[in-house]
């Protein structure tokens, strides 16, 4: 080739040079820039003077780039000065460039081998690929979403091919749906899956929905359970890589139309039962109009069920009282609800009486928007009702009457009775008397006689007649004071100055030995006449039933607010027959008394609010209880 040639074919390749787009670059066996085209210049920043004779590495390289990578790049440079060949000569390579900023793109070099003056050289061509990056990183996304709104859809979406029926595409939930695995799905087609399995008819309804490019219909298809599902279908024709396909989905119903299904059942019963209902059933609205009856309300009233509708409660009302019930009904601004009782009157004339259970009825907004009543017709009860009403008037003057003529044989039983316990009372009362009365009548013939008239004879006489005339005295006390109405004077006393007092008013023998374990402390609200009374009885009782002598012990516990006093003796104790009348008036072993002691004792003791009670065991002992109620507890200064 002569220099003019060169020259030509020099000038073709600067000019094909400055118009490439991408970077050209003449590189040595060493790695020095020879050529640097102004599309380099343009994409690494570098101008052509400074780039060279510049190494190429140290300029367009990564910064970031591994020891592993660098060390490869230079054992390839070796290999390409003495063969031409190495790592980059080999096909398209993509890399990172790195710009005189240092500015970092994708780069894609294609390096090709030219060997000069027995030496090798590379010309290398490098296009940034940022633009074409990015348009992939967007494909890669658009991809990722599309896959991940086919497959993670919750809805069947599948591809099918409209002549054989066979899915060509089709997400996760196709499948899982009807139980199929994917293997298992991708080899069945429509026809497998469709309840009726007829493939003709099958292919037949593709053919329509091709010719009317899509459709919506409900279709069943069996599980691979057997279970049968409702679908609802969503068909549309597409076209990929000029093929024509069905692009269907389908939404699993079976739940609505297992509740459509309960709904329809629940609705059925329920027209039966406000049909066959032995109550009236009535709506109305927010007008108190007619809206809705069940045949019983129509013929409880006398009237057909379409006769009623319209028509007001009112209209049903005697119009005496129709101006009371809207004064009544008006008070409910937020809808009638509640029990009422109402007579109506019939299409015929008559009245019958009915109960109501109205209640509300809401909208969906939870607004009112009538009344719902259920009518009973209490006719028959409301007849009895008077007529019980009638046999109760009669029944309570009966009931008077009768009741007056109890009250005067009541009186003629309590005369009786109180004669007969005058006449009982009259006769111990004489006998009680008697002797006292004859040791004061024989006492009063002895000082009679002038010739015994001695003085010390006369004062035994009236010793005497002191002592029987006491006596008498006390049986006459004791029956006025257990007859008369009990009347307590309380005021607080100590447990030991009850206890004092008491036993100051007692002669106890030399052979009884009294033990007190009572607590002092202890304050009692009570009258303290007749607690100590209460007291001194129990004591001389302890005494009499130890005539050889013996033990009495006195305690005192607390129980909740109650204290129980315990009089214990260890004498001959209470016979069986005995006990159940201890404490009854009247009634006594001793020779002499009324046997009022323990019936009065009782008496003090029920009026404070308490109880006395008895335990016995022969020849070991009795005890006696008593409880009374105590409201403070006291310890007294000692002085």
């Amino acid at each position: 080739m002569n220099n003019k040639d060169s020259s030509v074919c020099g000038e073709i390749f600067r000019a094909i040079s400055d118009s490439s787009k991408d970077a050209i670059i003449f590189i040595d066996d060493k790695g020095k820039i020879n050529y640097w085209n102004p599309s380099a210049e343009r994409i690494f920043g570098y101008t052509s003077e400074e780039t060279i004779g510049k190494d190429i590495h140290s300029l367009v390289v990564s910064k970031d780039m591994c020891k592993e990578a660098k060390k490869r790049i230079k054992t390839s440079m070796e290999l390409f000065a003495e063969t031409g060949t190495g790592y980059f000569t080999f096909g398209n390579v993509q890399l990172v460039g790195r710009c005189k900023k240092g500015r970092e793109f994708p780069a894609e070099l294609s390096l090709s081998p030219i060997k000069l003056g027995g030496k090798w050289n590379a010309v290398g061509v490098v296009k940034d690929i940022t633009e074409r990056k990015k348009a992939e990183q967007l494909l890669r996304e658009a991809e990722q979403r599309y896959h991940a709104l086919f497959n993670q859809a919750p809805i069947g979406v599948l591809l099918v091919d409209p002549d054989n029926g066979a899915f060509v595409e089709f997400n996760d939930f196709s499948h899982n749906q009807l139980g199929y695995t994917r293997e298992e799905f991708e080899k069945l087609t429509l026809s497998d899956i469709e309840r009726a399995g007829v493939e003709s008819e099958v292919k037949l309804q593709l053919s329509m929905l091709l010719k009317e490019g899509g459709g919506e219909f409900e279709a069943e298809y069996c599980a691979k359970s057997g279970d049968i599902k409702n679908v609802i279908v969503i068909v549309k024709v597409i076209k990929l890589a000029g093929k024509t396909f069905l692009h269907c989905v389908f939404y699993d119903i079976s739940e609505i139309r297992t509740v459509q299904k309960s709904l329809m059942e629940s609705e059925m019963q329920y027209r039966q039962l406000v049909e066959l209902a032995q109550e009236g059933v009535w709506v109305l609205n927010t007008d108190l109009v007619t809206t809705f009856v069940n045949p019983r309300m129509a013929q409880m009233l006398g009237y057909s069920q379409s006769e009623m509708l319209g028509k007001t409660l009112f209209a049903f009302l005697d119009q005496k009282i129709v101006h009371l019930a809207k004064d009544f009904l008006g008070k409910y601004t937020h809808g009638v609800d509640g029990n009422f009782e109402y007579e109506f009157i019939r299409k015929d004339g008559e009245r019958i009486y009915a109960t109501i259970a109205a209640s509300q009825i809401a909208d969906d907004n939870g607004e009112y928007s009538g009344t719902l009543a259920l009518v009973a017709d209490i006719t028959i009860r409301k007849v009895m009702e008077n007529k019980l009403e009638e046999y109760s008037k009669n029944l309570e003057d009966i009931v008077e009457q009768k009741t007056n003529q109890l009250k005067e044989a009541q009186i003629q039983l309590v005369k009786s009775e109180r004669l007969a316990a005058i006449g009982e009372l009259a006769g111990m009362v004489g006998h009680d008397l008697r002797n006292p009365l004859t040791g004061i009548k024989n006492a009063a013939y002895y000082l009679q006689k002038k010739e015994m008239c001695q003085a010390l004879r006369s004062k035994e006489m009236l010793d005497i007649i002191d002592k029987c005339v006491n006596h008498s005295n006390k049986i006459i006390n004791d029956l006025l004071e257990y007859s008369r109405e009990m009347n307590l004077d309380k005021e607080s006393n100590s447990l030991g100055e009850l206890f004092s007092n008491a036993f100051s008013m007692i002669k106890v023998p030399d052979s009884i030995k009294i033990r007190s374990i009572y607590d002092s402390e202890y304050i009692l609200n009570a009258d303290s006449e007749k607690i100590q009374r209460v007291f001194i009885n129990l004591i001389k009782n302890s005494i009499d039933a130890m005539p050889e002598g013996g033990e009495i012990s006195i305690s005192s516990k607390l129980t909740n607010d109650f204290l129980e006093l315990s009089f214990s003796d260890n004498g001959i104790g209470i016979p069986d027959d005995v006990l159940p009348k201890l404490f009854m008036p009247l009634f006594t072993t001793k020779a002499q008394g009324m046997g009022f002691g323990l019936a009065i004792c009782k008496r003090i003791v029920d009026a404070h609010g308490g109880k006395i009670t008895v335990e016995t065991c022969k020849r070991k002992g009795t005890t006696f209880k008593i409880t009374l109620p105590i409201e403070t507890r006291m310890i007294l200064e000692v002085t």
